[in-house]
């Protein structure tokens, strides 16, 4: 993970106050969900099976369903962005969590 410290589970850790949820293996590391997309029909079951993520960030490249409705009534902030390629849109949505613990990129897709 470029630019991102990883932090080992052993390792004493600090909860931002924007992520007060916790991973369960990794007691008191946040984790960020990062899930690129456009136009996800299973977007809804997959952000409903982390209910332990302490943020959601979804990126959407111009999704014309209700996707980024279904993000937002889940509770995750949705930044839309151009695709720029898988690569690309991977890397920036992991530089849009805050939190500095475990994270994880998802794709989704119709």
């Amino acid at each position: 993970m470029r630019g991102r410290k990883h932090v080992e589970c052993a390792e004493p850790t600090r909860a931002r106050a924007a992520a007060p949820r916790t991973f369960g293996a990794c007691p008191g590391a946040p984790l960020s969900l990062c899930v690129i997309t456009a136009t996800a029909a299973q977007l809804d079951d997959c952000l409903a099976s982390v209910p332990f993520a302490g943020e959601i960030v979804v990126v959407d490249s111009g999704s014309r369903d209700d996707t980024v409705e279904i993000a937002r009534r889940r509770g995750a902030r949705v930044v839309d962005h151009a695709w720029p390629g898988f690569g690309a849109q991977k890397d920036f949505a992991v530089g849009e969590a805050r939190t500095t613990g475990c994270s994880a990129s998802t794709p989704t897709s119709a």
